[in-house]
């Protein structure tokens, strides 16, 4: 039996105009993952909470959303608490994922939290640009010769580039079996 692959959603919650969802979904299983990362949660250097009530309303309801979607397609989604690179571990660990499918976030907080799971295990993780209207390997210019006024930049890229097709939601993401699928609701 070939492994399953693990679905690590980070910032994307939609289904549709998903390339993660898209390149997971070739595989035979695919486990969809959600991790409340307590760092979000804490305060930050200046005292203040990094994640604030409303916000994190909007994020729960986001969450539920993508459940009753997931299982609407005959999935479901494993909910946790804490650190990624240490739950991602495990989840690798007790289902034997090989590869896990997640966005290319830019933050120093989510580079990190990258950097630390990459270090520390054995599966491959595949990161998936798609934060910006035009893919970043669609603009026609090198990074070091970027406009420094925006309408050049965005007159250049009209003209020279293409936004990428959408991409359709799975029609189904088979799950193996598993019995630790959280609920918070």
């Amino acid at each position: 039996m070939i492994a399953p692959a693990l679905v690590w959603f980070r910032n994307n919650f939609r289904l549709h105009e998903n390339e993660v969802l898209q390149r997971a979904a070739k595989f035979e299983q695919v486990i969809p993952v959600y991790i409340f990362d307590d760092r979000e949660f804490s305060e930050t250097s200046f005292g203040f909470t990094k994640t604030g009530s409303h916000r994190t309303q909007f994020l729960l309801e986001t969450v539920q959303n993508l459940y009753q979607n997931l299982g609407a397609i005959g999935s479901d989604l494993i909910l946790r608490q804490g650190q990624p690179q240490e739950i991602l571990n495990k989840l690798v660990s007790h289902h034997q994922v090989d590869t896990i499918f997640a966005s290319k976030e830019v933050t120093s907080g989510e580079v990190a939290t990258e950097k630390g799971f990459r270090e520390n295990t054995n599966a491959n993780l595949d990161l998936v640009w798609k934060r910006t209207l035009f893919h970043r390997d669609d603009i026609p210019y090198e990074p070091s010769s970027i406009p420094n006024v925006f309408t050049n930049f965005r007159k250049q890229c009209e003209e020279k580039s293409k936004v990428q097709e959408c991409v359709a939601a799975p029609q189904s993401l088979p799950l193996p079996e598993i019995n630790e699928v959280g609920k918070i609701w």
